[in-house]
């Protein structure tokens, strides 16, 4: 694992290329068509040769790519037609041609009441039950999502690494939504005399922000996001990733196996749907260094909207979760993008070797999902 102050060195020497119930606004509307049109002029192309690079391969071809990877894998994103689509696939270089799509968060992440910037700390009831707090081993958790709250006086993030790769609202990786920054309190809001405390308070928190003001994005936005932490993380360091695909993306699955393979540990979010995640990405995929986290209740039993499956390894709570506010103070959500920070907590505790705690009630699929714990 690389230390911090290397990390930031790096990043700083070197340039980078770098949905919720509540009532939806004419505003959200017409952006997430826009989202739409744009998904269905763009190609997601992955290469058999991952040795090579996406850079590499456009050069060669005489392509603009709209994105290209490099690193979790090989490929890029090209603008053009179903015409063109199907040549590429006839390319004897390319593993997989897929459309762009639009990715949102689950529908259980609502935004209830919020509670003032000046609350008094409190330890929420997720954390007791995960095992509580424990100091941060200076790990990095690389929070995929709508951004993170920079200024947030409960939140330690390392602005120097964070990035944006939402092309429509550029920013430096800020949140414009709210979620993000729900999900780091609940990884790592500080031991302080306010708000809530994480699972390892004071951790530090990379933003990855690869969905926009309204919780939407593009899946090549979100490969593009685990393209960058696979560049920059170390193995041992920790990517959330509280979203998912209603459907599998080849791409999508590959990029986060391949950033597994160098040894980086992803807590996924099982999804709010109520089906099988065997049907999703990423949270379908198996993998050693890749934890899927289905939602728990105070009552440990399955919350009636998360998704289920063999491939889910622990649940941890996901209703009523407290945790950071976009702008100061505290908000309960439910949701699995709750579950998975939990467990993203718990890998850095452990260093990736996370206990249980008994079995989640009324499993869906029959095999009760082991309860995250220290």
């Amino acid at each position: 694992m690389r230390s911090m102050t290397m990390l930031i060195a790096a990043l700083m020497s070197t340039t980078l290329a770098c949905a919720s119930d509540a009532p939806i606004t004419e505003e959200a509307a017409e952006e997430a068509d826009d989202l739409e049109g744009r998904a269905a002029q763009r190609y997601i192309v992955t290469l058999k040769d991952q040795t090579s690079t996406g850079t590499a391969w456009v050069e060669n071809h005489g392509l603009q790519a709209e994105q290209v990877f490099d690193h979790s894998v090989r490929g890029c994103v090209l603008r053009g037609s179903p015409e063109m689509a199907e040549d590429l696939r006839r390319d004897p270089t390319v593993a997989s041609v897929e459309q762009d799509m639009v990715v949102t968060l689950g529908e259980a992440a609502v935004a209830p009441d919020e509670v003032g910037a000046d609350a008094a700390q409190v330890v929420p009831p997720g954390i007791t039950r995960v095992g509580g707090s424990s100091l941060t081993n200076g790990t990095f958790a690389f929070v995929l999502d709508t951004g993170i709250d920079f200024d947030h006086d409960d939140l330690f993030v390392v602005e120097p690494l964070s990035r944006n790769f939402v092309t429509a609202e550029p920013n430096d990786g800020e949140d414009l939504n709210f979620h993000g920054t729900h999900v780091a309190g609940i990884i790592g809001a500080q031991d302080n005399d306010i708000d809530v405390i994480g699972v390892v308070p004071s951790t530090p928190l990379v933003s990855v922000r690869v969905l926009d003001s309204n919780g939407s994005g593009l899946i090549s936005e979100v490969i593009a996001g685990v393209d960058y932490v696979a560049s920059v993380a170390g193995a041992g360091d920790v990517a959330n990733m509280s979203l998912s695909a209603p459907v599998r993306v080849a791409a999508l699955d590959q990029a986060v196996v391949n950033a597994a393979n160098a040894g980086i540990l992803f807590a996924l979010s099982a999804g709010n749907e109520a089906v099988d995640v065997s049907t999703t990405s990423p949270a379908g995929v198996d993998h050693p260094n890749i934890f899927t986290v289905s939602a728990v209740g105070a009552d440990d039993c399955v919350a009636d909207f998360s998704n289920f499956g063999r491939s889910v390894d622990f649940a941890a709570p996901g209703v009523d979760v407290l945790s950071t506010l976009l702008g100061g103070g505290v908000l309960s959500i439910n949701g699995t993008s709750q579950s998975a920070p939990h467990v993203a907590g718990l890998l850095i505790a452990t260093d990736g070797d996370i206990n249980s705690d008994g079995v989640a009630c009324l499993d869906p699929d029959g095999v009760p999902d082991p309860i995250a714990h220290r």
